[in-house]
């Protein structure tokens, strides 16, 4: 594995977020200025000229960007696992899956992206299969979930059975639906043991995802240990390029995209998003990777369901050199220059004695006013298990958000998503 001279891996450790989440600056940063990146993508913190790179070694192979002060160097793509058992009606055969990273790496990927809760550990074993005999080549991420019962000793020591290897390069926990709580969770229960494991070189580097409350993994930088955050990066989740990506490089932490297709939602053809993101699955698929890999981030983690994938998703990593000025207003969607009262997606105000999911209701009410997604927005909303219209008025919402804001107007607000008067 390549790694950068160990004199650049400190730089960062002293850098502070005390008061990034502070509720003005918070506010500043996670809705002005979120919609304000919209509204100009310079808004958003872009990945410097200066962060190491290493250039492709042929023609139709995948470049190398530097994982933080990890020092790695992984590929711009990464395989994502979850997609091959979440995304099918079937699991992909492990045989499918081992000829699949083959083609891959022989397209420059180095870098996998795995978890014990695709599958209950199915991924993981599939991919230790895969990787006998070219461990030394590839850099492996995994991730334990917390409230599985297990301590995160116990579940890395399975997860380094399936995946048939004596340690994880990048190894941490997956709090999928991560609120500030869950945040403070994973940091008292699991993150001793990793640091353990770290020390025993079982793990090399302590990493974090979340799908949701950019608060919530500020928190976990902020202890100083985590080394890769995993987050949400595509043209309509804004929240995280704009709070967590800044914080993280602050930190001198690697960044890892995911979501880049959002399961694929973002390749089919929808009226409001045609404009940024063109009309055929070929156009979108070059702009949300494009877009991706314009961010200040270190790779993507991309999932294939099938060969034809590989060419085409790793092919448009591999063409993407820039955005020029007309393609870069392509991909700014409308957007109401300021915004009030934003929820800033914490999951405070949960549980919801209607068991509303809040934060998310919230979200697709602010892009419907302001972000100028509203048919969007209401195709989402339509997935929801229990809609805004169930709110019972009784302001336990409003009353815990620490952020100040007015969380049941805003629901009843949402339910205009739904048809309701609002």
């Amino acid at each position: 594995m390549v790694r950068e001279d160990s004199s650049t891996q400190g730089r960062g450790k002293k850098d502070s977020l005390n008061g990034l989440v502070h509720r003005r600056q918070f506010i500043k940063r996670s809705t002005a200025a979120a919609v304000g990146a919209i509204v100009s993508l310079r808004g958003f913190s872009l990945r410097a000229a200066s962060e190491k790179e290493e250039p492709a070694a042929g023609p139709r192979q995948l470049r190398k960007r530097r994982l933080g002060k990890t020092g790695l160097m992984v590929s711009e793509l990464a395989f994502g696992g979850a997609p091959l058992f979440e995304e099918v009606p079937t699991p992909v055969p492990e045989k499918t899956i081992a000829k699949m990273l083959d083609e891959a790496m022989e397209l420059g990927l180095n870098f996998i992206d795995v978890s014990y809760i695709y599958g209950r550990g199915y991924i993981e074993k599939a991919f230790g299969q895969a990787i006998k005999g070219k461990r030394d080549k590839l850099i492996l991420f995994s991730r334990c979930p917390l409230g599985r019962g297990n301590s995160a000793r116990e579940m890395l020591e399975e997860s380094l059975q399936r995946l048939g290897t004596d340690h994880i390069d990048v190894y941490g926990m997956h709090g999928t639906w991560m609120s500030e709580d869950t945040a403070d969770r994973l940091i008292q229960q699991l993150l001793p043991d990793l640091e353990k494991a770290k020390e025993a070189g079982k793990i090399r580097h302590i990493a974090a995802t979340g799908h949701q409350a950019p608060t919530a993994m500020v928190r976990m930088l902020n202890t100083g240990k985590i080394e890769v955050v995993e987050v949400p990066v595509n043209p309509i989740w804004r929240e995280f390029l704009e709070v967590v990506v800044p914080a993280a490089k602050k930190m001198d932490v690697g960044v890892v995209g995911m979501k880049t297709l959002w399961r694929g939602r973002l390749l089919s053809s929808t009226p409001e998003l045609d404009g940024p993101l063109g009309r055929s699955r070929e156009e979108r698929l070059e702009n949300c990777i494009g877009f991706g890999l314009y961010q200040d981030v270190s790779c993507l983690s991309v999932g294939f369901l099938e060969e034809s994938h590989i060419a085409s998703g790793i092919g448009a990593a591999v063409r993407f050199k820039g955005f020029s000025e007309e393609r870069e207003k392509a991909l700014r969607p409308k957007a109401h220059e300021s915004v009030k009262e934003n929820c800033v997606l914490c999951n405070r105000c949960l549980p919801c004695p209607a068991k509303i999911e809040i934060p998310r209701i919230l979200r697709l009410e602010l892009y419907a006013r302001h972000y100028g997604l509203a048919d969007w927005a209401k195709s989402e909303y339509s997935r929801a298990r229990i809609k805004a219209e169930q709110c019972t008025k009784c302001g336990q919402c409003t009353e815990r958000c620490p952020y100040g804001v007015p969380a049941q107007e805003l629901v009843l607000q949402a339910q205009r998503l739904g048809g309701g008067e609002g």
